[in-house]
């Protein structure tokens, strides 16, 4: 009877320390710190826009800077860029599709 009061204790003290090493895990997941994805610093960057394009809006979100741009042509484009190293990271060419 001994050895299994013993057992009964011993994994009652392994629950309770498996439960703070998840309140901790939970804890520093959604910890936030004071700097922004945007308070990087990185040196001076060129992004290239098509040529004759004309930035319409500009959203920062995460940690992307997305651009929306006008093209020569009349249609429009989102150039996403990574607000920690400040490199374009792709574009998105917004075409009109058939109504639904």
């Amino acid at each position: 009877m001994q050895p299994l009061k013993a057992l009964v204790i011993f994994l009652g003290v392994l629950i309770f320390v498996a439960f703070g090493v998840l309140a901790y895990g939970i804890a520093t997941k959604f910890k936030t710190s004071g700097e922004t994805p945007t308070s990087r610093h990185f040196e001076a960057t060129n992004v290239e826009i098509p040529a004759g394009a004309r930035i319409v809006e500009t959203r920062i979100g995460g940690n992307r800077i997305i651009l929306r741009v006008e093209t020569p042509d009349g249609g429009m484009a989102l150039i996403l860029i990574d607000a920690g190293t400040g490199e374009r990271t792709g574009v998105i060419h917004l075409k009109d599709g058939p109504a639904r």
